[in-house]
């Protein structure tokens, strides 16, 4: 999006995706906590011949990562103008940013569970398809951007539809996965009480923390640059 917004917008938009840059990190931080946590403990138990426990811990991982998603789409509804408004944008900026946060937003939950699968789709015997879905929502995103650019002269506005029709593709091509019968991940959400739910949870975030405080250190040091 920077590569695109620069050569076909401007400075003032390419600070609206800038500023934004905090917020996508913590999204990032979501994939760490629930999906590579979830992944360790999973392949863990797999590795232990304990298919039942593999799964479980597949599923919290996959239904936390949708609820986490919805909440985030709560909040972007809500409190989306709050948010923009902590970033402290340059008034020059704020135009762009009023025009392709709120899109973004959209996008942030559809990463954040491509994201998710990918790492257990990776780990399922399927590298190269995980790889795929990340690559297809890149260049979608990419030819999108062109042709919002310069073919319907849209914007940043383009900019943001671009990426989230990217994503939500590649998501959507996920679904193979689902009715791969070789694939060994499978849901058990009805074989999981809801505090074994939640104490499934805390473990998959002690395990992926350490991963996850890198991205948190970076949003702090962004914010002390600022």
């Amino acid at each position: 999006d920077s590569f695109f917004v620069a050569s076909f917008i401007g400075e003032s938009a390419i600070a609206a995706i800038d500023i934004l840059e905090p917020v996508m990190m913590l999204i990032t931080i979501i994939e760490w906590l629930l999906g590579l946590g979830g992944q360790i403990l999973a392949l863990n138990m797999k590795g232990s011949f304990d298919e039942e426990g593999s799964n479980k811990y597949f599923t919290v991982s996959v239904g936390s990562t949708i609820i986490m998603c919805i909440i985030l789409v709560i909040i972007a509804h809500f409190a989306g103008d709050a948010i923009l408004n902590f970033l402290h944008p340059p008034a020059d900026a704020m135009p762009y940013l009023k025009a392709y946060a709120p899109i973004l937003f959209l996008c942030f939950p559809i990463s954040t569970l491509l994201g998710v699968l990918s790492q257990f789709i990776r780990v399922d015997g399927q590298p190269n398809f995980a790889s795929f879905l990340m690559i297809i929502a890149t260049v979608i995103n990419a030819v999108l951007n062109a042709i919002f650019l310069t073919q319907f002269h849209m914007g940043i506005t383009g900019v943001a539809i671009a990426t989230v029709i990217g994503y939500a593709l590649a998501l959507l091509f996920s679904l193979k996965y689902h009715f791969d019968s070789k694939r060994t991940f499978r849901y058990v959400f009805s074989k999981i009480p809801v505090i074994e739910w939640f104490k499934s949870v805390w473990r998959m975030c002690k395990v992926g923390f350490p991963s996850a405080s890198s991205g948190l250190f970076q949003v702090v040091v962004i914010f002390i640059n600022r």
